[in-house]
This record gives C-alpha cells, sequence and structure tokens, in this order.
C-alpha cells in the first residue's frame, strides 16, 4: 500500500506602521496577514516510485508538470512568463529528468497502465479497450494531457 504525507505551510507576519498627520495626531496601523501555502502531497508507490503534486512554476500545467520545474507557492517564485500551476500526481523527484525536442500534447486519450500516473508517465501502449493491453496487471485508462508520441 502506498504511504501518504501530506504538508500545509502557514506563516503569519504582523506589520506596525505609525505616521503623523497634519493635525500632529499620531495614526498607527497595525497590519496581520496569514498566508497558507498550497497543500501539498507526496506518496510512495510499492516499486520505489514518489508520487508527487507540489504545484511547480511552468507556462502551463502539463510544462510544469511534463518538465518536472521547480516547485513554487506563489507566481511571484516563477521566472518570467511562468506561474504557479497546481499540478497532477506525477513521479518528478522519482525519474530521470526527460528531456524534450519540440514537445507537443499528445491527442491519446487513455493509454495502457497499471493507474493513470504510470500510463501517463510512461507512456503506456495508446488503446481504447481492455483487450488492447495485453502486459499483466494494465488496464486500458483515460490519462490526463502529455507529451507522449
Amino acid at each position: 500500500a502506498p504511504t501518504t504525507t501530506n504538508a500545509t505551510a502557514t506563516t503569519t507576519v504582523a506589520a506596525t506602521t505609525s505616521s503623523t498627520i497634519n493635525t500632529g495626531a499620531t495614526v498607527t496601523t497595525t497590519v496581520k496577514a496569514t498566508t497558507t501555502a498550497a497543500s501539498s502531497t507526496v506518496a510512495s508507490t510499492p516499486g520505489g516510485l514518489v508520487l508527487n503534486s507540489n504545484p511547480r512554476c511552468g507556462t502551463s500545467e502539463l510544462d510544469a508538470r511534463e518538465h518536472c520545474k521547480p516547485t513554487c507557492v506563489s507566481d511571484s517564485e516563477c521566472d518570467a512568463g511562468e506561474w504557479c500551476w497546481g499540478v497532477h500526481e506525477n513521479y518528478c523527484g522519482s525519474i530521470p529528468q526527460r528531456i524534450y525536442e519540440e514537445p507537443q500534447n499528445s491527442p491519446v486519450v487513455s493509454r495502457c497502465g497499471a493507474n493513470e500516473v504510470m500510463a501517463r508517465t510512461f507512456c503506456g501502449a495508446p488503446c481504447s479497450s481492455q483487450l488492447e493491453c495485453t502486459n499483466p496487471g494494465e488496464s486500458c485508462i483515460p490519462v490526463h494531457s502529455n507529451y507522449c508520441g
């Protein structure tokens, strides 16, 4: 059975400012802001692969996930032209970084695999029915967008 770890970070910052207005009175303003980081989940699977759903920087969710770009909490942590995306589960961090030449979103909507993440990540054979998946333990599974050919 997979082992799952959930984490949420919360930061509270208080700032006080004082200013004197024309009447000579001093006005003090205290502002308290609380920031809660996006919740992330990391789960290990029996094969040693670690499922990851940490938000990542990218030009799109697909770009952020497929290129395993840096994790983030807000857009300000990302390079110009990139945003912080909540991503579908992936194996970022537990598989070698993949390099795509001219990546394009695959038109295939279902692939053979033990689960959706494996079918998508390891580019399982395209399928339209269970009968096309001949490897033990695999099913024909609808997959999220990916760069599989």
